[in-house]
């Protein structure tokens, strides 16, 4: 792993796809898709800060 002047426990909590820790974690996911006739699907999902699920929002346009 490169030198970043981060510890390495924080490395490797930071390098994941998804983060939950209470410090610093994952609070959204969001995903937006537009087809090729510009229909729009809009999704996102909120986490605590224990990463447990918080809600979600969908929209279509």
């Amino acid at each position: 792993m490169p030198e970043t002047g981060v510890p390495l426990e924080w490395e490797r909590l930071l390098s994941s796809v998804f983060i939950a820790d209470p410090r610093n974690g994952t609070r959204v996911s969001t995903v937006v898709l537009v087809s090729d006739d510009g229909d729009t699907y809009f999704e996102e999902r909120r986490f605590g800060p224990d990463g447990d699920p918080a809600g979600e929002s969908r929209f279509s346009f």
